[in-house]
C-alpha cells in the first residue's frame, strides 16, 4: 500500500463527512506539513449531548478531500434508537445534494466522560474517526471540532450565516492555539 493510499485511509476513518473517496481528491488537498509533532489539541470540559443536537451549518474548514467541491455543507445529529448519535450531513456538490450518514459516541478512551471526544462512523469507513470539541459556546450556538492531529477542523454554526465579527474572534482564537487556519 503506498503513502497516498494509507493517508486516505487514516482521513477517511477520522472524517466527519463520508463522501465519495476519489484519490485525485486526496492528492489536490493532503499536506505534508503535519501537525502530528504538537500535542492534541485540548477539548472542552464537557457537552451536553443533548444540547448539542440538532442542525450545525458548516462555516469554513480545513479543506478536506472527502468535502471537495462541497458547498452549503449542513449536518444534523439526532439520537437512533440505540443511544447512539445519528451523523446526517450533506452538502451541495455540483448542483446536487450529496449526503452521508453515519453514527457518532462517546469515545470509550474518554475515562473523563466528557462527551468532548467521539468517534464517528460511516458505512464507507473501515473504522470510527476522531471527533473532538475543541470549542463550544456556553449557548451552543457554535462549535469548533477538529482531530488529534489537527489535519481537520470545522467552525459550525447553528444558522447558515455567522455574523462576520464572531468569525473573526474564533478563527484569532484557534489560531493562537496552532490550528492551521
Amino acid at each position: 500500500m503506498n503513502k497516498v493510499q494509507i493517508f486516505a485511509l487514516v482521513a477517511l476513518a477520522i472524517s466527519v463527512y463520508a463522501f465519495t473517496l476519489n484519490t485525485n481528491d486526496i492528492k489536490a488537498f493532503a499536506s505534508e506539513d503535519s501537525n502530528l509533532q504538537k500535542d492534541p489539541p485540548k477539548t472542552v470540559p464537557y457537552v451536553n449531548l443533548t444540547r448539542y443536537l440538532g442542525a450545525w451549518y458548516e462555516q469554513s474548514s480545513i479543506p478536506a478531500y472527502f468535502e471537495f467541491n462541497c458547498d452549503r455543507t449542513f449536518a444534523n445529529y439526532s439520537f437512533n434508537d440505540d443511544g447512539t448519535i445519528k451523523v446526517d450531513n450533506e452538502c451541495y456538490r455540483n448542483g446536487k445534494i450529496s449526503k452521508s450518514i453515519g453514527k457518532a459516541y462517546p469515545d470509550p478512551q474518554d475515562t473523563e466522560h466528557t462527551n468532548a471526544k467521539l468517534k464517528v462512523k460511516f458505512p464507507a469507513a473501515p473504522v470510527a474517526g476522531d471527533y473532538w470539541i475543541v470549542r463550544l459556546d456556553e449557548s451552543y450556538s457554535y462549535v469548533v471540532i477538529s482531530s488529534p492531529s489537527y489535519n481537520y477542523l470545522w467552525i459550525l454554526y447553528r444558522a447558515p450565516v455567522m455574523a462576520e465579527q464572531l468569525y473573526q474572534s474564533i478563527v484569532d482564537d484557534i489560531k493562537s492555539d496552532g490550528f492551521p487556519v
